[in-house]
C-alpha cells in the first residue's frame, strides 16, 4: 500500500477544487498538520475546526485529531456537516480560554448538523443551536463544562444526548420558543450547573437522564464511578453501533449505554473517595497551588553515599557520587499527594527509580531503565513495580533517552485503599488501585520519604521536585 505523502495531497486539493466535488468529503483537522486547504488528509490537516468549516460542503465530515485547542471564536457550523473527535471527548479539548460571556464555543446553524466527541470549557457557552424545530441537528458525546454561561442552548431547535454538562455559570440546558416534534434531549447528565433544564415557551421532555449526583471520580474527572446511578440506565439508539464513548471506547459497553458522556469500564482502576481537605504541611511553604519545593530541603553530603544534589535557586540537579546513589528527600508525608518532578533518563541499562511512599514500610517503584536500542533512537522503558497484580501500561510508556520528561505521580490513600496514577504529561502512562496488602514490602530509608535511586555512574537527572499534598500531612525531617 503505497503511503500518501503531503505533496500527493496537494496535487489531490487541486484536482478536488477543479472537479468541485459536491459532497462526501473528509477534512481533517490536527495540530501536527501543515494547514494546506482543503485539508483532506493528517499531514495536511487544519489547525482549527473553523478552518475546516470553511471549505465544507453539505455531507461532509470534519474529523479532529486529539489535543487541546484553544479557540478564539465562536465556531460558525452553517453546513450539513459532521464534526467529530477521533479519540474522544477527554483527549480532545476545546478551550475558550476565558471568552467573554456571550462567546460560544459552537453556534450550530445548520438543520443536519451533527457535533461529536469534544470537552468544551472556559467558553461564555457551550453550544447554541439555531433553526427551526424538529430537525436533526445533534451535539453529542460532549463533556459540557465549566463556561460562564448556559451549557447548551436549544433556539427553537436542536437536540442533546449522552452529554456530560457541569459546573457551568448558566443552565445545564435552556430551550426557548419549541413547540415539539423533534427529538428530545436524552441520556444526559445535568449537574452542579448554575440552573438545571430550563424550559422557556418550550414544550419538549428530558429523557433518561441524571440531575441529581451523577458520582463523578472527581470534580476534575468525570468518568463515573462504580456505584453511578448513570450506569446501565439509558436510552439505546441506532447511532451508538460504532460510536465511543468520551474515553474512545464503545459507546455501549454492557448492551445497555451509561447516561452522560463516559460509559463506565468495569475493567479501569476503582476510584477511591476525593481527598477530605484536612491537610498539614508544618515548617514548609507552599505556593499559592500548594506546591511544595522538595529540593531545597536536601542537602549536600546529608544524604547517605554522597549523592550530590545542586541548587541553582529554582531547581535541583541529582547525580550519583558512587556505583549506587539512593536519596531519600527529608520530608515525611503520610496521607493523598501528588509529586511532581522532571527526569532525565540515561542510556545505562541500570536503574533509575522514584519509591513512592504508600506506608512507612511500603512503597511502589517509578522504574526507568535505560536501553541503548538502536544508535538512531535509544529508549528507555518505563514500568510500576512493586504490585500485586502488576500495573499494566494504558500506552506505549517508552522514552528516548537523554530528554527531559515531566513526570507527575499522583498517591491517593483512603485507609487500607490506594489508588496511584502516572502521568507523563499530558499521557497517563499508569493506573493502579488494590489494598495497601498489595504494595510489596519496601524498606525506606527514613519512613515516609520519597526516595530516589540511581545506579553505575549514571548521570539520570531529577530537577524541579516538587510535592503537593491533597490529604494528610507533610513535614521536615530537619530544619532549613
Amino acid at each position: 500500500m503505497r503511503t500518501i505523502t503531503a505533496s500527493m495531497c496537494s496535487a489531490l486539493s487541486v484536482f478536488l477544487l477543479l472537479e468541485a466535488v459536491a459532497s462526501g468529503e473528509t477534512r481533517y483537522v490536527s495540530p501536527k498538520g501543515t494547514a494546506e486547504s482543503p485539508f483532506i488528509c493528517w499531514e495536511t490537516a487544519a489547525h482549527d475546526i473553523a478552518s475546516a468549516l470553511d471549505v465544507a460542503r453539505d455531507g461532509d465530515q470534519i474529523v479532529v485529531g486529539p489535543g487541546r485547542y484553544a479557540v478564539g471564536h465562536t465556531i460558525v457550523v452553517n453546513r450539513g456537516v459532521v464534526v467529530r473527535s477521533t479519540k474522544g471527548a477527554r483527549r480532545t479539548v476545546l478551550d475558550g480560554e476565558g471568552a467573554p460571556r456571550d462567546g460560544w464555543c459552537f453556534d450550530v446553524q445548520s438543520d443536519q448538523a451533527i457535533v461529536d466527541g469534544f470537552t468544551i470549557t472556559r467558553f461564555g457557552g457551550g453550544v447554541r443551536f439555531g433553526h427551526r424545530e424538529g430537525t436533526t441537528a445533534v451535539v453529542r458525546n460532549c463533556v459540557i463544562v465549566r463556561n460562564a454561561g448556559h451549557g447548551i442552548f436549544f433556539n427553537h431547535g436542536g437536540c442533546a444526548k449522552n452529554c456530560t454538562v457541569a459546573y457551568n455559570g448558566g443552565a445545564g440546558l435552556y430551550a426557548y420558543d419549541m413547540g415539539g416534534g423533534g427529538d428530545d434531549p436524552a441520556n444526559m447528565i445535568l449537574f452542579g450547573n448554575e440552573q438545571g433544564f430550563v424550559r422557556q415557551s418550550a414544550n419538549i421532555g428530558l429523557h433518561n437522564s441524571c440531575t441529581n449526583d451523577p458520582h463523578f471520580v472527581s470534580d476534575q474527572d468525570f468518568r463515573l464511578r462504580p456505584a453511578s446511578p448513570c450506569i446501565d440506565t439509558g436510552r439505546n439508539e441506532d447511532w451508538m453501533i460504532e460510536a465511543v464513548d468520551a474515553a474512545g471506547g464503545p459507546r455501549v459497553r454492557n448492551k445497555v449505554v451509561d447516561i452522560g458522556a463516559y460509559e463506565f469500564d468495569p475493567d479501569g482502576p476503582v476510584q477511591l473517595s476525593d481527598p477530605d481537605g484536612r491537610i498539614s504541611t508544618d515548617g514548609l511553604t507552599s505556593d499559592e497551588d500548594g506546591w511544595i519545593a522538595l529540593a531545597p530541603l536536601v542537602r549536600v553530603e546529608r544524604d547517605l553515599q554522597d549523592a550530590g544534589w545542586k541548587w541553582d535557586g529554582h531547581s535541583a540537579t541529582f547525580s550519583a557520587g558512587k556505583p549506587r546513589a539512593l536519596v531519600s528527600v527529608p520530608v515525611r508525608i503520610a496521607g493523598s499527594y501528588e509529586l511532581r518532578t522532571r527526569v532525565t533518563i540515561t542510556q545505562a541499562k541500570e536503574t533509575t527509580a522514584i519509591y513512592l511512599p504508600i506506608s512507612s514500610t511500603r512503597a511502589v517503584v517509578v522504574d526507568m531503565r535505560g536501553d541503548r536500542g538502536n544508535s538512531e533512537s535509544p529508549t528507555a522503558t518505563v514500568r510500576l513495580t512493586g504490585l500485586t497484580p502488576e500495573a499494566q501500561p494504558r500506552d506505549n510508556v517508552s522514552m528516548e533517552i537523554g530528554t527531559e520528561y515531566a513526570l507527575s505521580c499522583k498517591v491517593l490513600v483512603d485507609g487500607n485503599k490506594v489508588a496511584i496514577e502516572v502521568r507523563r504529561e499530558p499521557r497517563v502512562l499508569f493506573q493502579w488501585s488494590g489494598d495497601v496488602a498489595q504494595v510489596a514490602e519496601a524498606s525506606l530509608m527514613r519512613p515516609g520519604t520519597v526516595q530516589l535511586e540511581t545506579a553505575y555512574y549514571t548521570m539520570s537527572r531529577f530537577t524541579d521536585l516538587r510535592l503537593r499534598m491533597l490529604s494528610g500531612q507533610a513535614a521536615p525531617l530537619f530544619s532549613q
